[in-house]
């Protein structure tokens, strides 16, 4: 007996599916190459900035319900002393929904004081360790 998946099924274990065109995709887990370079880089970028060894990173971890709405960080980063630090990536601060991001992220931060909010931009695309970190500070 064979077991038939269905695409989505594939998509989600990672295997590449053939598309309509005839032609086949592989699966990137991430939504934007910055996200992806990020995954390669970013405990490094986030040990050296906080001083302390990252231990977990996850994509798309979790949702945090705001006023507005829901907001999905791009990462988390656990550090060895347990600090979780939530992050979230763009491009540059001209990207197409930089602004909704950045509220989201100033409004989970005002909310959510105990955890740590990064917002990481990658304006130098050719280099990649020239990544801008801020952490986000609510007064």
């Amino acid at each position: 007996m064979t077991a038939r998946l269905t695409t989505r099924e594939a998509v989600r274990l990672g295997i590449q599916v053939k598309a309509d065109v005839g032609q086949l995709k592989p699966y990137y887990p991430f939504d934007s190459k910055t996200e992806q370079v990020f995954a390669e880089v970013g405990a490094t970028l986030l040990g050296a900035h906080f001083g302390k060894r990252i231990v977990v990173v996850e994509y798309h971890p979790l949702a945090f319900m705001l006023p507005g709405g829901r907001y999905s960080p791009d990462f988390i980063f656990v550090a060895e002393d347990g600090r979780a630090t939530f992050v979230e990536c763009k491009g540059t601060d001209k990207a197409r929904n930089y602004r909704d991001a950045r509220s989201k992220l100033r409004a989970a931060a005002s909310r959510f004081p105990y955890f740590t909010f990064v917002e990481a931009r990658w304006p130098d695309q050719r280099r990649k360790l020239a990544w801008e970190i801020e952490e986000i500070k609510i007064r």
